[in-house]
C-alpha cells in the first residue's frame, strides 16, 4: 500500500477534511500569448496512478506523479512531485501547473502568502501614484475601513477575484489557508522555481466565492505586472518554448492539520518553513564586528550633518533623506552608535539629542516627522491637504528609543545626569500620546502635529507606542503611563494580532499589511512582559513573533 494512502488511513482528520471540503489535486497545462492565457487542458485529477500521455499545443506530454515514500512523514503530510515532459513534437509558450481546488470555499477563509498576502489582502484599495497618501475626504477620518494601495489581492467586492504573484515576492514559497468553518488549516509548500525561473503562486476565487483554486505554475505567469503600487501594468512574464525531451518538475509538500484558531496556521508555518524541500546551508561570510565597523564609519563619514544630527540618508540630502524622527532614522540609529561606538560617535549622539529638543518638537508636544535644511515638513509628501500630518508610529519610535538612550547613559555612568530640558521634552511627548489614546481609544496612523487630533485612524501603525509608554511608566515610576500602555496593547492584540493582521507601519503604503508595524508590536509586547511579568504578554508576543 502506498505510504501516502497509509497516512490518510492513519489520520482520520485528514480524510475527513478532504471529504467534507471535496478538495481536488490536479495538474494543468496552459498555453500563452505573452502573458495572456489562450488555451488550457481541463484540470486532470492527480492520483497514485497518474502517469499519462497528454496531447497539448502540438506535442505529446508525459505527466507523472511521484509521492515521497519515506516513513518519517507526518500522518497529515503529503509530499509529492509532478513532472511534465514533452515526449515528442514542439510546443510554444506553455507553462505547466498543479492546482488544489476547494469545492467548499468561503470569503471567511484566511489566505496567507508569507510576506505578500495576509487575509488575501482582502481590503478596500485605492490606486495612487507613488508615494501614496489618502486624499479623498470620504477615506479620511477616525473610524474608516482599512484602505490599502493597489497591490495583488483578493477582491473585497463582487466580481473577479484573483491574486497572482511569483515566489520571489514571498519570504517562503508557500500558500496557507485557515478555514474557520471546519477548524482546519493547510500549508502548501513548493520550491523557489525551476530552470525557467520563479514559480508562480496564485489564488483564484469563483465569482460566487463558493469555490477557489490554489495554483503553482512553472514558470510563474501573471496576467498583470506589479510595480510601485500598481497592478494594472503589462506583465513581462513569458512562458517557455518546449522541444522534445524538455522537462520540468514541480515539487510540493501539503500539510493539513486541525486549527482551532488562526494562530495555529502561523505556528505551524514557523515549525515547517525550513523543511528539506528547499532548505540551504547558511554561509557565514562577514563577522558582525567587521560589519559594525563598516556601519559606524559610514554613518560618521556620510550621514553626519554639522548642524548637529545624523541624517537618515547621505548627501545630497533630499527631504525624506534628511532628518526623520522615527521609521529607520532619528533616535533608532543613534542608540547603537551610543552603546557600541567610539568617542566621536558618542559625542555626536549627545549633540543629536540636544538638537532634537531644541529644534525637533512641536508646541503641542509631538516631534516633527521631517526636517530638511532647517525647514519643518510633514509626513504628507508635500501634499497641501497633509501639511500638518505626522505619524504616531514615528513618535512612538522616538519616545521608546529616547528612553533607551537615557537608561543606557544613567546605567553606564553613575555621574551622568539626564538634562532637565530633555526630561521635560520627553514628558510632553508622552503626555501627548496618552491624551490621544484617552480621547479616541486608539492612536491612529496620522495625527495633526499642531493639535494632536487624529486625521487617519485605524491600523497597527502605532504598534510601538504601548512599548514606549510602558517604558515611560517604569522610567518615571508613573502608573498612568503603564496602565494606558496595557489598555492600548490589549486593543491592538484583540483587533489586529488575533486577526493575523499588522498594518500601516510605513508611511507610504496607506494601511497595507507590513513587517514594520509587526516588529513594533512585538517590541511592545516583549517590553510589557519584561516590566509586568504577566504571562499573557509573553503569550501574545509568541503569537506576534510567529506572524
Amino acid at each position: 500500500m502506498p505510504n501516502w494512502i497509509k497516512n490518510i488511513i492513519m489520520n482520520k482528520h485528514l480524510i475527513k477534511y478532504l471529504f467534507f471540503n471535496n478538495i481536488e489535486l490536479s495538474y494543468v497545462l496552459r498555453k500563452y500569448d505573452k502573458a495572456s492565457l489562450i488555451d488550457t487542458t481541463l484540470p486532470t485529477r492527480l492520483s497514485q496512478e497518474t502517469n499519462s500521455l497528454v496531447e497539448f499545443s502540438g506535442g505529446d506530454w508525459n505527466v507523472e506523479l511521484k509521492e515521497d515514500a519515506g516513513d518519517n512523514l507526518a500522518a497529515d503530510t503529503f509530499s509529492f512531485e509532478v513532472s511534465f515532459e514533452l515526449k515528442s513534437g514542439e510546443a510554444e509558450s506553455v507553462s505547466p501547473a498543479i492546482s488544489l481546488t476547494f469545492n467548499k470555499w468561503s470569503v471567511e477563509n484566511y489566505v496567507l502568502i508569507p510576506s505578500a498576502a495576509y487575509n488575501g489582502n482582502r481590503f478596500e484599495s485605492r490606486h495612487f501614484n507613488y508615494p501614496p497618501l489618502l486624499e479623498n475626504p470620504d477615506d479620511i477620518g477616525l473610524d474608516k475601513p482599512t484602505i490599502i494601495t493597489d497591490v495583488p489581492r483578493l477582491n473585497i467586492d463582487s466580481g473577479k477575484s484573483e491574486l497572482h504573484i511569483r515566489t520571489g515576492d514571498a519570504s517562503t514559497p508557500c500558500i496557507g489557508v485557515f478555514q474557520p468553518e471546519f477548524k482546519t488549516a493547510l500549508l502548501l509548500f513548493t520550491e523557489q522555481g525551476s530552470q525557467f525561473g520563479d514559480h508562480g503562486l496564485h489564488v483564484v476565487e469563483s465569482d460566487s466565492r463558493s469555490t477557489a483554486t490554489l495554483l503553482i505554475d512553472a514558470p510563474g505567469m501573471r496576467p498583470n505586472g506589479y510595480r510601485n503600487g500598481a497592478t494594472n501594468i503589462e506583465s513581462t512574464d513569458c512562458a517557455p518554448d518546449w522541444n522534445s525531451s524538455d522537462k520540468v518538475v514541480i515539487r510540493c509538500r501539503l500539510h493539513i492539520f486541525p486549527a482551532h484558531r488562526l494562530q495555529v496556521l502561523f505556528d505551524q508555518f514557523m515549525s515547517l518553513r525550513n523543511m528539506p524541500l528547499y532548505s540551504k546551508k547558511l554561509v557565514n561570510s562577514l563577522p558582525f564586528s567587521h560589519a559594525w565597523k563598516l556601519q559606524e564609519e559610514k554613518y560618521n563619514r556620510d550621514n553626519w550633518r554639522e548642524e548637529g544630527y545624523y541624517a537618515i540618508g547621505t548627501a545630497p540630502w533630499g527631504p525624506t533623506q534628511d532628518w526623520q524622527i522615527g521609521w529607520v532614522g532619528g533616535l533608532m540609529l543613534t542608540l547603537p552608535l551610543l552603546a557600541n561606538g567610539g568617542k566621536c560617535s558618542q559625542e555626536r549622539v549627545l549633540k543629536n539629542i540636544e538638537w532634537l529638543f531644541e529644534h525637533g518638537q512641536s508646541p503641542a508636544g509631538l516631534f516633527y516627522g521631517i526636517i530638511h535644511n532647517g525647514k519643518i515638513l510633514s509626513d504628507g509628501f508635500g501634499n497641501e491637504h497633509a501639511e500638518n500630518w505626522v505619524m504616531t508610529r514615528k513618535n512612538g519610535d522616538a519616545v521608546y528609543f529616547l528612553l533607551k538612550h537615557f537608561m543606557f547613559l544613567e546605567r553606564e555612568n553613575p555621574d551622568w545626569r539626564t538634562p532637565e530640558k530633555w526630561l521635560q521634552g520627553i514628558r510632553r511627548a508622552i503626555k501627548a500620546l496618552v491624551a490621544i489614546w484617552k480621547e479616541n481609544n486608539q492612536v491612529g496612523q496620522f495625527v495633526d502635529i499642531t493639535n494632536n487630533k487624529i486625521i487617519v485612524g485605524g491600523s497597527l501603525s502605532g504598534g510601538i507606542v504601548p512599548g514606549a509608554l510602558a517604558l515611560a511608566g517604569r522610567y518615571f515610576d508613573n502608573d498612568e503611563y503603564l496602565d494606558v500602555a496595557e489598555q492600548m496593547a490589549h486593543y491592538f492584540c484583540e483587533h489586529y494580532v488575533a486577526m493575523g493582521l499588522s498594518t500601516g507601519g510605513p508611511g507610504e503604503i496607506c494601511q497595507c499589511p507590513d513587517s514594520e508595524s509587526a516588529f513594533g508590536m512585538l517590541e511592545s509586547l516583549v517590553t510589557l512582559y519584561e516590566i509586568t511579568n504577566k504571562s499573557s504578554w509573553l503569550s501574545w508576543a509568541r503569537d506576534m513573533g510567529n506572524q
